[in-house]
């Protein structure tokens, strides 16, 4: 993928409310376009792979509704969510699943030159993650790597962390710290990184 396409310049993308979650009707291609985007362009945003569970968690918890219906994409990672969209008359719709969603996004940002970083996970599964994603994808700049311990961070850890992001130069943060989790970390940290 090697276009420069704005991510304004792209049309507004089709959605539907699933039990109130916003659930867009996008592709692998354009996902990835977009977010090249706006790595390129430096603008700070966040996206959403979302399926059953986060349906549910946004279904249980209004608070967290609104911090998925506010992502800037919401994909359809689980097969009910793409069948659901099928009926409700997006029927060419298909999975947009997270982990292959990664690999088109490494891919793209490696023939791009954009940096990645990866925040959650323990840190023997950052280096695996980070060394094959690197041997399949030539030239990927993997800037920066954080497994976060299994509490809250303090103010000034946190501080630190979104530091860290910035001196290290990632453009496209992958976040990884389970649903409900990671959605509710994205959203705090929109517009500090």
């Amino acid at each position: 993928m090697k276009s420069s396409v704005q991510a304004s310049e792209l049309p507004s993308l089709e959605y539907r409310f699933l039990l109130g979650m916003r659930v867009d009707a996008t592709s692998y291609e354009d996902t990835t376009q977009r977010v090249l985007s706006w790595a390129q362009h430096r603008e700070s945003r966040y996206v959403c792979v979302s399926n059953v569970h986060m349906t549910m968690e946004t279904y249980d918890d209004a608070d967290y509704r609104v911090v998925v219906n506010k992502a800037d994409i919401v994909t359809p990672d689980g097969m009910p969510l793409v069948w659901c969209l099928r009926h409700l008359g997006v029927t060419e719709q298909q999975r947009v699943y997270g982990p292959d969603l990664t690999l088109h996004v490494c891919q793209a940002a490696a023939e791009q030159g954009i940096s990645v970083g990866f925040y959650g996970a323990r840190s023997d599964v950052l280096e695996t993650v980070s060394k094959n994603l690197q041997e399949q994808f030539s030239g990927l700049n993997v800037a920066y790597q954080y497994s976060p311990p299994f509490r809250p961070l303090s103010e000034e850890e946190d501080e630190a962390v979104v530091a860290a992001i910035h001196n290290a130069g990632v453009q496209i943060l992958f976040v990884g710290l389970g649903c409900p989790k990671q959605e509710k970390w994205m959203h705090a940290h929109h517009n500090r990184i």
